[in-house]
């Protein structure tokens, strides 16, 4: 039996996945007891037993003990207080971006902020980066551009825009990525999405025209990146699904694909690039300096952990709170003013989300696909199935 285990993060990103595959040659004299030794411990592994082998006849399991239960309890709450606390920080980098306009160009901006998150993962597990393969570097950079794409359109967009409505906005792509999955996949959804498509538009219809019939330009630019944003969030999926790679790795090489693009791109002006880098204030290199380690390099980390820790569909539903931070900073630090549309329309964008994360969760965990209880497979037969999935904003990298 071959058992792998994926875990698929990003820096703006959050996708788990786990694939179970069964190899049993028919040639093997034993291969009913090794079926049975291997459902069985697939089933410990997944269910969290305490039992390594079935109780005696007639006698009920034993139940895990207390202090494990317990430590388990503890390491959940530390998982969701560190995605909370990458909800915090994601929510502030829409004001910071922001403000960081003031001072250098996007692709200046993106080149140092990211060189830096990708530098401080290098640093913090040097060893992850011996086994790099060409695999691995492949779907890195295919991603990476994508990624490029993504955060190049929202670092421009918030700056013609509110951050706010940046934060509400972005989050559209938890709505898209069902219907992406529905168009061009043919998989199915649950059916609350499309009524929940419609509010979350009624959302951005609110946010984007405040000022009556005009739309801020940075507003369209924002949806152009959530599209992008949810297109990533399926394809990346797809691709790496059943493949034995190191997301540390992945992700690494997604990060230097979007310092290096950053940097290619201020090569079309170098002259400005090296006046803003060597001229920016010492509170500029603060903000960009937080923004790589904290909104980069942390969130990636205490994702990964908390996809170990947690449950994804726990992870998704913290994520949710992302826009409801970026608004309370916008109105701390930037003293945006939201009027009763704005906050009708964000809240109708949030809630859509949030309920859209619950409703594929639910209808996930009520398919039939517990491995303990499925058939064991004909000999020699090969089973390949996705036990379970969980969108979240926010990476995916």
């Amino acid at each position: 039996m071959r058992q792998n285990h994926v875990y698929l993060v990003d820096t703006y990103h959050f996708v788990v996945e786990t694939e179970v595959r069964w190899d049993m040659p028919s040639s093997t004299p034993d291969s009913a007891s090794r079926r049975r030794t291997a459902v069985r411990s697939l089933a410990a592994d997944v269910g969290g037993l305490a039992a390594s082998r079935p109780a005696p006849t007639g006698r009920a399991a034993t139940a895990p003990a207390p202090p494990v239960a317990a430590e388990h309890g503890r390491t959940a709450w530390l998982a969701d207080l560190g995605v909370l606390g990458v909800a915090v920080v994601w929510g502030s980098t829409y004001v910071a971006m922001q403000w960081s306009g003031r001072f250098i160009s996007v692709p200046a901006f993106l080149f140092l902020r990211f060189a830096m998150g990708a530098s401080t993962i290098v640093v913090l597990a040097p060893r992850a980066w011996r086994g790099l393969t060409r695999q691995e570097m492949s779907i890195g950079a295919l991603f990476g551009c994508l990624l490029f794409g993504i955060l190049y359109l929202e670092t421009l967009g918030v700056r013609h825009t509110l951050a706010s409505n940046a934060g509400f906005l972005i989050s559209l792509s938890v709505i898209l990525v069902p219907l992406i999955e529905r168009t061009f996949l043919r998989a199915r959804i649950a059916r609350v999405t499309y009524p929940l498509t419609l509010v979350s538009l009624a959302g951005c219809a609110l946010l984007t025209l405040d000022r009556g019939f005009t739309v801020r330009g940075g507003d369209l630019i924002i949806l152009g990146a959530a599209l992008i944003r949810a297109v990533q969030i399926v394809l990346f999926s797809s691709q790496s699904k059943g493949r034995d790679i190191s997301l540390l790795r992945v992700t690494g090489v997604e990060l230097w694909v979007v310092a290096c693009g950053g940097l290619l791109v201020s090569l079309f002006r170098p002259g400005r690039s090296v006046h803003e880098a060597t001229h920016l204030p010492g509170e500029a290199w603060l903000v960009i300096a937080y923004l790589g380690v904290a909104g980069t390099a942390f969130a990636f980390l205490t994702q990964l952990y908390a996809a170990r820790a947690s449950s994804p569909t726990r992870v998704g539903l913290m994520m949710s709170t992302e826009p409801f931070f970026a608004a309370v900073f916008a109105v701390v630090l930037l003293s945006e003013n939201l009027g009763p549309t704005q906050l009708t329309g964000g809240g109708l964008v949030l809630l859509s989300a949030y309920l859209g994360r619950w409703a594929d969760a639910r209808r996930l965990a009520s398919r039939p696909e517990s491995p303990a209880a499925a058939p064991v497979p004909p000999e020699g037969a090969t089973r390949r199935g996705p036990l379970r999935r969980s969108y979240g904003t926010d990476p995916r990298t």
